[in-house]
């Protein structure tokens, strides 16, 4: 089921899978299958019904919702050690976004028939499946709230906080950064030119990189002291 060279320890690099019980941890990692996907392609596509319950081993999966106008909204991505797609799983209903690969990835795939059996058998599995997509869903009104009430450069700082403390808490440290300004600037609610102008300003404080196609704190820390100083600003105003 599972090639040797797929380092399925990444898995634990989540403190909601950590936490688990042991008998339910073996089940999810018994029943589950490892695919590939390369840059581009879908995971799922909003539409879909529900298939399956990923982690992303390698790589990194978006979750892109598209409007009626036909603009189009980031609202989460998983990097090494993130778990997504539970909702459909849940409540039964068609999937709400695109699933997409926005670099060549493998993923954990638990599928629907597993992920059904494992709530009808472990007693303890459907209060912990709840549990994780609370926590996205948090993480994901943390962005939204943020996006519409505060200036672009306290909502650029907090979405990419957001991002790197909670999203990709636990990923490897060699994991290469693929949040690109075009996706920023989808989050945020902004124009990509205002996000330019903002992550410029902060790559001359030091406080970000850039590089070709990405954006990375170059200090969770610092990030969070700016963010904590540009409140106290804005409150003296």
């Amino acid at each position: 089921m599972f090639g040797r060279h797929y380092d399925l320890g990444v898995l634990d690099t989540d403190g909601w899978f950590r936490r688990l019980g042991a008998g339910l941890r073996a089940r999810i990692l018994s029943d589950g299958v490892v695919r590939s996907y390369p840059t581009g392609a879908l995971v799922y596509a909003a539409g879909d019904p529900p298939e399956g319950f990923f982690c992303v081993i390698s790589g990194e999966v978006r979750l892109v919702h598209y409007a009626s106008s036909g603009k189009h909204a980031f609202y989460a991505i998983f990097g090494p050690g993130g778990w997504f797609g539970a909702l459909s799983e849940i409540d039964g209903l068609p999937r709400f976004s695109d699933a997409v690969a926005s670099a060549d990835s493998v993923v954990f795939m638990l599928g629907h028939g597993a992920f059904q059996r494992i709530l009808r058998e472990h007693e303890d599995s459907p209060a912990a499946f709840l549990a994780l997509q609370c926590r996205n869903l948090r993480t994901t009104l943390d962005m939204v709230a943020e996006a519409h009430a505060l200036p672009p450069r306290q909502q650029v700082v907090q979405i990419l906080l957001s991002l790197y403390e909670r999203e990709f808490a636990g990923a490897p440290k060699e994991r290469p950064a693929r949040l690109t300004q075009e996706a920023l600037a989808a989050m945020a609610g902004l124009s990509r030119q205002t996000v330019a102008k903002v992550l410029h300003r902060l790559r001359a404080e030091g406080l970000v990189d850039l590089g070709y196609g990405s954006v990375r704190p170059t200090s969770i820390a610092a990030l969070r002291a700016a963010a904590r100083e540009d409140g106290r600003l804005a409150r003296m105003r």
